[in-house]
């Protein structure tokens, strides 16, 4: 996430090159289906859940189905300043996800 607002890209692959499930795995076990939502701009809660329900852009309305998949029932959200958009926010999603060492803390 970090490497996103300090730099000012986008995208999904972590500046290592890591996928979210492997970014996932490094802090805990994922069970069933995991997603992952970008959301740049928003500015409170209400803009990026607007942004990510209307989904414009993106064809697939993938972020809209992330955001309403009845299979996901875990997430993680961090959010940081972005250099070129302002804000950006970073949504993952689990079916089952434990957190290794009982409590998350840091940055994903």
């Amino acid at each position: 996430m970090n490497y996103l607002s300090k730099i000012g890209i986008s995208g999904h692959t972590g500046s290592d090159g890591s996928s979210m499930s492997a970014r996932l795995n490094r802090y805990g076990d994922w069970i069933g289906k995991i997603g992952e939502n970008i959301d740049f701009g928003g500015k409170t809660a209400k803009d990026i859940v607007l942004s990510l329900i209307v989904d414009d852009g993106v064809t697939n309305r993938g972020h809209r189905a992330n955001l309403m998949s009845p299979e996901f029932v875990k997430i993680g959200i961090a959010c940081a300043k972005h250099s070129q958009w302002e804000m950006c926010t970073v949504l993952d999603y689990a079916s089952e996800y434990t957190v290794k060492g009982g409590k998350l803390s840091g940055t994903l």
